[in-house]
């Protein structure tokens, strides 16, 4: 195999690897903006009362649920979209720099 087609090869795999991680930060931003609207929809008046009404709670219960599961989406959010995307954008770094090395 020719530098050139190595060069070529790399050039393809960084692309690959620039696509996947801008797909999983996008991702990320539009997931982080749904819990925004979630969250805000969940402190809405009527929310808290139909959550009581059919959770059968008081409505400081039905609170501490909702934020027990806006901080789930959170955590798996950053776990499953931001942490690789971090991961792809620091390998691709680093094939840069080796690219450039040669």
């Amino acid at each position: 195999m020719t530098n050139k087609e190595m060069l070529e090869k790399n050039e393809w795999h960084i692309d690959k690897m620039r696509r996947k991680g801008n797909t999983k930060f996008r991702t990320f931003i539009i997931s982080t903006l749904l819990l925004l609207i979630a969250w805000c929809v969940s402190m809405a008046p009527w929310y808290q009362d139909m959550l009581v009404h059919y959770m059968r709670t008081t409505p400081d219960e039905a609170l501490m649920y909702m934020m027990g599961l806006f901080g789930i989406w959170k955590t798996l959010n950053i776990v499953f979209f931001l942490a690789p995307a971090l991961g792809d954008w620091w390998e691709m770094k680093a094939c840069k720099r080796k690219m450039e090395a040669k």
